[in-house]
């Protein structure tokens, strides 16, 4: 069995003949100077756990852009303040500056690994851009901003009340949860290559596009004068859709359902999987090869159905009255 070391610290600020006396009992005593700096030492590690909160005083931003491991938490309002809130050797590390409009949280560093999460609080008139390389959960209340633009390469999760801006754009070639509800007064651009789960409600009064060459759930409800999906990766949609006319591509793998309500629907679908639809529409076109298999039911004054090679569609409940 190994045996146990004791350091026993005795702090004697009189000079003694030795630094170090080990005893027979496998107890360490040191004296003096040592002693000293292996409590400064043990202090300063201490101290590194400790929680503290340090206030930036920043110029005007409207942009942010991330690099670290955070929880970041913006309220929307007039007066500007950014507080860092976590591990006093992580405050230590953390850069906060602002360059060209731009708000960066980053590593002092540089290189090397960031061990830890911190909290940080904003409060901005608005933010109209948000970037992240690093992991990052941002929460929102209810907001309005001109515009809503966000591109991830890392982690990202936002978690939101209500976002209500005047065009909005994601872009994400990492890894994203989306929970919010969005409304945007132009158009409204999903696209991701990465790896993305999207819930919650998307209203818009112009265009509604979504583009997927990665892996992606949708779940949710969806509003806009016009509505695309195209597809070239693993799609699973759970998707409720009102637009004057919508459009849903699928060369690579699409499973789940549609209930769609407006205009004129289209579907071409050259890849595999499965998809439910239910419509109330004006004009209904799906056509199919490849290896798919889609149900249609519901209502269309104007319909036409096409499958070829193994694809098969069935519309027995469509005008079934």
């Amino acid at each position: 069995m190994r045996t146990l070391l004791h350091i026993l610290i005795l702090a004697s600020l009189t000079a003694c003949a030795s630094n170090r006396k080990t005893t027979n009992t496998d107890t360490v005593i040191l004296y003096g100077e040592e002693a000293r700096a292996y409590k400064a030492q043990h202090d300063m590690g201490a101290q590194a756990g400790k929680t503290i909160s340090h206030q930036y005083d920043v110029s005007p931003f409207t942009a942010l852009s991330n690099e670290i491991s955070v929880d970041v938490y913006y309220q929307q309002g007039s007066a500007r303040s950014v507080k860092a809130t976590g591990r006093a050797d992580l405050i230590a590390q953390l850069d906060v500056s602002v360059e060209e409009g731009v708000l960066r949280l980053r590593n002092k560093k540089r290189i090397g690994s960031w061990r830890g999460k911190i909290r940080v609080d904003i409060t901005a008139p608005r933010i109209d851009r948000w970037s992240n390389s690093g992991s990052c959960a941002l929460h929102i209340d209810d907001i309005s901003a001109e515009e809503f633009r966000l591109s991830n390469s890392g982690v990202f999760c936002l978690m939101s009340g209500t976002v209500s801006t005047r065009q909005t754009s994601i872009s994400n070639s990492g890894s994203l949860l989306l929970q919010a509800r969005l409304t945007s007064r132009q158009d409204f651009t999903l696209r991701n290559s990465g790896q993305m789960n999207c819930k919650g409600n998307m209203q818009g009064e112009g265009a509604y596009s979504l583009s997927n060459s990665g892996s992606m759930q949708m779940e949710g409800k969806m509003e806009g004068r016009t509505a695309e999906i195209k597809n070239s990766g693993v799609l699973h949609v759970q998707h409720t859709i009102r637009a004057h006319d919508f459009s849903m591509s699928n060369s690579g793998s699409a499973t789940g359902s549609i209930l769609f309500k407006g205009g004129a629907a289209t579907f071409r679908n050259s890849g595999h999987g499965n998809l439910n639809v239910d419509c109330d529409c004006t004009d209904l076109n799906a056509t199919t090869s490849g290896s798919f298999s889609m149900t249609i039911k519901g209502t269309a004054d104007n319909t036409s159905i096409k499958s070829s090679g193994v694809s098969h569609i069935d519309a027995k409940g469509l005008n079934n009255f």
